[in-house]
């Protein structure tokens, strides 16, 4: 039993599953992977069911019991009272940064803020001006990536550099099968934000390497301005999705636009074909745009 359909409660109920134990997911929220688009969720979905887990949504939990037989976990699903029994229960949401107690943060003069978060500049530079700030306890996603990044930057600060923090393109990866990635805006945050933007977007069931691997599963979408062209996002669910990531962060991160992406030649037969694709779909509806 896994109460959670969070990153964690996904990837690793998928890997128990797939050593062969009955798994169930409960998730809070309409789907797992809350956050993410339906879209690119509905793949991951699908390969859950393939393995065997159960996906109950809408469901919060309320209590565990322990009996001579295990475990009961119940919850609620709308007004009603539902139970499950399991062996075992990986509670894998509520998590916070551990700022409290032994960590001695007032010793210093500093005190945690909402959340358990510790407030620092754009160099991590915490209200002691002497004192570093990094990783999870800073705002932000809980990423070993970007707490490297930041690391980066609070030493080059130390070291006397104007190194700032630019968070503008962190991907998030979901190492599940098919993996999951996402970087930059979604199409559906850059309708919220009132930005003109189109979606290119290219299948992996039509690509020559992926054919060949037997993973044809998921596409890649790549939200970009609708006037200039420039990268403003990118999703991706199917095979290496979690390496792919990478050269549409390098985008983002280098201002390119979806004509840059489709005018680099990508050798073939690769995955990477399919992000050219991408690109190349997202040029013809900015064609079909300015007609208009």
């Amino acid at each position: 039993m896994v109460v959670g359909g969070g990153y964690i409660g996904v990837e690793l109920g998928q890997i128990y599953a797939k050593f062969g134990t009955r798994v169930t997911i409960l998730e809070g929220g309409g789907q797992v992977l809350p956050g993410f688009e339906a879209d690119l969720v509905a793949p991951v979905v699908r390969q859950l069911n393939k393995d065997g887990v159960t996906v109950i949504t809408d469901a919060k939990a309320a209590k565990v019991e322990q009996g001579a037989d295990g475990l009961t976990l119940h919850y609620m699903k709308g007004q009603e009272q539902h139970f499950i029994q399991a062996e075992y229960v990986l509670v894998t949401v509520g998590r916070r940064p551990n700022t409290d107690g032994e960590l001695g943060l007032e010793r210093i003069g500093l005190q945690a803020a909402a959340r358990g978060l510790i407030e620092t500049d754009e160099q991590c530079r915490t209200k002691v001006p002497h004192v570093f700030a990094i990783g999870d306890i800073r705002t932000g996603p809980a990423l070993a990536h970007k707490a490297a990044y930041e690391a980066k930057v609070a030493a080059e600060a130390i070291a006397g550099e104007s190194s700032i923090i630019d968070h503008k393109a962190i991907p998030l990866v979901v190492f599940s099968e098919p993996e999951l990635a996402s970087v930059g805006l979604t199409e559906t945050e850059s309708k919220e934000k009132g930005i003109l933007a189109i979606t290119g977007k290219s299948a992996f069931g039509i690509n020559g390497r992926a054919l060949a691997l037997k993973e044809t599963e998921g596409f890649v979408k790549i939200v970009a301005d609708q006037i200039s062209g420039v990268v403003l996002g990118a999703q991706i669910v199917g095979v290496e999705a979690s390496t792919l990531i990478s050269e549409l962060t390098l985008a983002i991160e280098m201002g390119a636009t979806v004509e840059d992406l489709a005018m680099t030649i990508h050798p073939h037969p690769t995955l990477g074909e399919v992000m050219m694709e991408a690109a190349e779909n997202a040029i013809k509806k900015m064609t079909i745009s300015k007609k208009k």
